[in-house]
């Protein structure tokens, strides 16, 4: 009994036991771990920066809407996704691009969004994240670019009008931030790539909306 109890008590304050004993070694979990992780790691940054972070509902319930309230010290509000496909429906807007561009398929399912967004109603402004876990390079890169600037050209049309899309790999793939600007002068769009090592980093840039301080 009290190897039992000690193992109960191990899972109940150990996640990472939980999630490297039970969870990493099925293939098919891993990148949800990796979405996860994601999301732990953007919560930690958010908090280092001094952003005051409270919880509006668990992950995985069945309310739709921003999973965690993040205030700046000027009392700015984030609201904090994980997976934003109802945030056009919670913020009452029109269908995006895609339903539109899907309407009379069948089958294709509903809303899309990304896995992590961070959405700046006050600075009109949204941070997506689409986190790609894999060994494959390609499947991080392109298939990740193809999807966050699908999120990216989704949000542009109401959610914000500065909309930064990036995709999260493992730092294997990922050694180094990457972005482009060549969309932001024209539609205000800034995609990118980067692992979670550099997600305070990210933050920090999006913050002041300057992409290039990703670089430096």
């Amino acid at each position: 009994m009290s190897r039992i109890a000690d193992f109960v008590a191990r899972v109940d304050h150990d996640p990472a036991f939980v999630a490297f004993e039970f969870l990493y070694p099925k293939p098919d979990l891993r990148s949800r771990l990796f979405h996860l992780n994601t999301f732990g790691e953007v919560l930690q940054a958010l908090r280092r920066a001094g952003y005051r972070c409270t919880w509006r509902s668990p992950i995985g319930g069945a309310r739709s809407g921003p999973r965690i309230l993040c205030v700046d010290r000027y009392g700015l509000v984030l609201d904090f996704w994980f997976e934003a496909a109802g945030s056009r429906r919670y913020y009452a807007l029109k269908n995006g691009a895609y339903a539109s561009a899907t309407r009379s398929i069948d089958g294709v399912g509903g809303a899309i969004g990304a896995d992590i967004a961070l959405v700046s109603e006050a600075r009109n402004a949204v941070l997506l994240l689409e986190c790609k876990w894999s060994s494959d390079p390609s499947y991080v890169a392109r298939d990740g670019f193809h999807q966050a600037a699908s999120y990216a050209l989704d949000a542009r049309d109401g959610l914000a009008e500065r909309v930064w899309s990036f995709v999260v790999g493992p730092a294997e793939i990922i050694p180094e931030p990457n972005v482009t600007t060549q969309l932001d002068s024209r539609f205000s769009i800034v995609l990118g790539s980067v692992s979670c090592d550099h997600v305070p980093a990210l933050l920090n840039a999006f913050e002041s909306l300057s992409p290039l301080e990703l670089l430096s």
